[in-house]
């Protein structure tokens, strides 16, 4: 699960992308949310979960996101031209953009992956149990789910056996406190270990 957080300059509003590149085959989903990168037996499927509304943009010349063809130079003029796919949002001024990427032989399918969407959250529930909540609040803020979590920060993953605060402060589950720092950092714990990543020097 990739999580961009992102945000404009001051009050400006922007369009945000997610680029895929590839020498071989690439494919949009019809859908429009995802995008199929195929090389003999091996497929990577990448989807966008949020925004729910993104554009989808093909090309295969040496160009930029507005299709303008840029000439190489002499020593590449015979290198192989990459095929991209990109998903762009809407002009805002700030989001976030939820992106999975499953790797898989050409034989086997994609993941499923439920996905269920709140005004505050994103919450995606995989095959074999894990969860994945993102918090999609501009500013990261504390927000409580469904299930009887409160937290604040970027995201939280969980399974049966172990749990991720990413970037946030506090984790609660109902009323037992799990997680509280001083400083934003992420956390995992669970089979008896306990890791714990700052981003200050104040750690």
């Amino acid at each position: 699960v990739i999580v961009d957080d992102l945000k404009a300059k001051g009050s400006r509003t922007s369009k945000f992308e997610f680029w895929l590149n590839t020498p071989q085959k690439a494919e949009a989903y019809e859908e429009g949310n995802g995008a199929r990168l195929t090389k003999r037996g091996a497929v990577l499927d990448a989807t966008v979960h949020y925004p729910q509304k993104v554009n989808t943009y093909y090309n295969n010349i040496h160009a930029g996101s507005d299709m303008k063809e840029i000439i190489p130079l002499v020593k590449y003029t015979d290198s192989e031209v990459q095929k991209r796919i990109w998903f762009e949002t809407e002009k805002v001024n700030s989001t976030k953009m939820i992106v999975t990427l499953d790797p898989h032989t050409a034989s086997d399918s994609m993941e499923y992956i439920d996905t269920e969407y709140f005004d505050e959250y994103v919450k995606m529930t995989f095959e074999d149990g894990s969860n994945v909540i993102v918090n999609i609040t501009e500013d990261n803020r504390l927000i409580t789910t469904k299930d009887g979590f409160t937290f604040d920060g970027l995201a939280l993953a969980y399974n049966d056996e172990s749990i991720m605060l990413v970037r946030g402060t506090t984790l609660k589950q109902g009323e037992t406190d799990l997680i509280t720092l001083e400083y934003t950092g992420s956390v995992v714990m669970g089979k008896n270990e306990l890791s714990i990543s700052t981003y200050t020097d104040n750690s």
